[in-house]
Parts: structure tokens; sequence; C-alpha cells
């Protein structure tokens, strides 16, 4: 049981608006003994906790912080049974309500906050821009209370991307009236630390710890920053048709910038993007009617997808920069088969769009051939 006595002294002292000094004096003892207590450096004797308990007029158990390490776990637990397993439809409703009479009883928890309003800001498909217009007022009340009241950066970081994700909407599917959106977004992106003010970047600076540790730190950042350059060159074109050589240009250096940091092909959860740059680059070939090229690289889509889906959920980097460093599924994801994902990709008429095959490239004997791989 985790206890929670400096929490606890803290908050009951200033309940009773008293000072460390002013408690202090009334338990004979010095200042920095209170503030050792508080800090949980150290701990009272044993004798002394039925004088505090009797000064605060409280039992022991909420002196000592038991309640609150109870009503750590229960939040814990909701918040581990989103993160580590993605809600099905029909039980997010039933979720959403034991978050919401969550809320009601620590209104000033908020890593729950910043867990509802993430659900609050989920898209799909049919979402218009009139829909999100008409859930804003709702959004945006959450968003600011967040702001006002919420002193942990990551978290305030967190929703203010949240909120950009989902202002971004009203923008795409309604570009000739979105100014005001488009004006908050860029007041929003302007608010945010730049790359050299991240965590990531300071824990490789600063970080106290063990040669290991900082070794550890190193290659979280180096993970994080190759994530984040993946993005940047998924965005760099996003105009461009995938048929345009320069489109082919960005998928060809993303792959390159794989390939370095990760020469044994210890891709990891990465496989997952790298499957759709392999994918789109099978498209453009097809449609330039290299047919050879398109299925190597169709070929190298499967080849990744299988292997990550015969990995376990947790692995061990082999590659020179990351070794030893350990690199899970995407949480959620540990029993979803990205193999009959990617077949329903190349066959489903809903991917149509994503990935519009030409037609002479589906009747080629190997398309069936690469099917049957995914298939077994």
């Amino acid at each position: 049981m985790q206890i929670y006595f400096g929490e606890s002294l803290r908050r009951l002292r200033r309940e009773k608006n008293m000072t460390q000094e002013q408690l202090a004096q009334r338990l004979n003892v010095s200042f920095q003994t209170i503030s050792n207590w508080e800090r949980n450096e150290n701990w009272p004797d044993l004798s002394m906790l039925p004088v505090l308990a009797g000064l605060f007029n409280v039992k022991v158990d909420e002196l000592l912080g038991v309640n609150e390490a109870e009503n750590e776990r229960r939040i814990q637990e909701i918040l581990t049974r989103y993160e580590n397993n993605r809600i099905p439809g029909e039980q997010i409703k039933e979720y959403t309500t034991q978050l919401n009479a969550m809320l009601k009883e620590f209104p000033s928890e908020w890593r729950l906050w910043r867990l509802h309003f993430g659900l609050m800001t989920a898209l799909g498909p049919d979402d218009t821009a009139e829909r999100v217009r008409e859930r804003l007022p709702e959004v945006r009340m959450i968003y600011d209370n967040i702001l006002e009241n919420c002193t942990i950066d990551a978290i305030r970081i967190d929703v203010k991307g949240n909120m950009c994700h989902f202002l971004i909407r009203i923008v795409q599917r309604d570009p000739e009236n979105c100014a005001a959106e488009s004006a908050e977004i860029k007041r929003i992106i302007n608010e945010l630390p730049d790359l050299l003010s991240s965590r990531e970047y300071k824990s490789t600076m600063f970080l106290p710890g063990t040669q290991e540790e900082c070794k550890t730190a190193c290659q979280e950042a180096i993970i994080s920053t190759v994530q984040m350059l993946n993005y940047m060159l998924t965005h760099l074109n996003g105009s461009i048709e995938p048929t345009v050589p320069e489109y082919l240009h960005t998928l060809r250096t993303k792959l390159a910038l794989f390939d370095l940091f990760f020469p044994h092909g210890d891709f990891g959860k990465h496989s997952t993007s790298l499957m759709y740059d392999w994918s789109f680059i099978a498209l453009w070939h097809a449609h330039a009617d290299e047919f050879d090229e398109a299925f190597a690289a169709l070929h190298r889509a499967v080849e990744l997808i299988l292997a990550y889906d015969k990995q376990p959920p947790s692995i061990v980097h082999t590659s020179p920069l990351l070794a030893g460093l350990a690199n899970e599924r995407v949480p959620g994801y540990a029993e979803f088969s990205y193999t009959n994902y990617l077949h329903e990709m190349y066959t489903d008429s809903c991917y149509e769009e994503l990935f519009p095959w030409p037609q002479a490239f589906r009747e080629d004997p190997r398309f069936a051939e690469m099917l049957a791989q995914l298939s077994k």
C-alpha cells in the first residue's frame, strides 16, 4: 500500500490556514522538519501520529493518506483500462458514465479531465464541420477549465494538442468559413514550447542518474525524434497526389531514415508506419506501369507485417544506437492482427480511395499470390 502522509499533512495544514512555521511551533519541532515531512523525505515518530491526528481532528488512517492510496488505485484502474485496452464501441457509453462519476468524486483530478477531454475531442469519419461546431461549446468549457486551473504543464500541453486536432476538422471540412478556427489553432501552436524545450531533449541534457539511465533517456529521445520526423515527412507533401515523383522521394527518405536508425530491421511498432510507406510506393509504381517494382514494394510491406504480428508484445532492440531498449506494442493493439488489416486494406472497397490499384495490376497473378500470403 502506498502512503501519502506528506500530501495529507500539507492538505490538512492548509485547511487549518496554518503555515509550516506555525505548525512547527505547535509541535515544538523545527520548520525544516515540517518541510521534510511534507516532501516525504522522512516521517515523524509513531508517537507523533496521534498528536497530529488530534490536532487536525482526523483519524490516523486519513493522516497517513490511506484513503488517498485507495483513491489512486481506482484512478489508475480507469486510466489503465483506456490506455492499455481500446474500449469497444458498445462499451464506450458505460466507460464514459464511469469516468463522469469519477470526475464528480475527484473534481480536481486533472489526469481524469485529460482523458475526458480526449474522448470529447475524438473524431470519426462522419463528423462534419457542422457537427464539430455543435460540440465546440462543451469542448471549450472543459478546455478553459483545464487551462485555468490545472498546473501540470504536460496535461495543459496535451489538451492544447487535442484542441488543435478538434478544430482542424472544421478547417478541413469548411475551408471558406474557418477564419476564427484557423486563427485559434495558430495561437495555440504559438503558445507551445519549441523542440529544444521538450522533455525528451532536456532529459538527454540534465537528467540525473547512472550512465545506464542517461543512455536509456537518450535512446527514448531518439525513438521519439524518429517518430516525429516520420510525421513531419508524412505531412511535408500532404497535398501532393501519391502518383507524382515528389511523393515517392518523400517516402524513400522516410524509409532511409528508419534504415539508418534500425539497421538490424528491429523496427518494432514502427513496422505499421513502414507498411503504409511501402504500400504507397507500390501504388506509385503500379500507376507508372512498373509492376515488377510495385510487387517488390508490396512484398516488403507484407514481409514487415507478417513479422510484426509474430513478435511478442515487447521486443528489445539490437540495432547499435538503440541496443537494449525495450519497444512495446501500441497500447490496446496487443491482440490486433495487422495481417488481416493489410488484407482488408488491399481488397475492401472502402479503401479504394486510399489505394486505387489499376485494374491491370489487380489482374496480375502476383496480386492474388500476395493476398494468399496474407490469408495463411
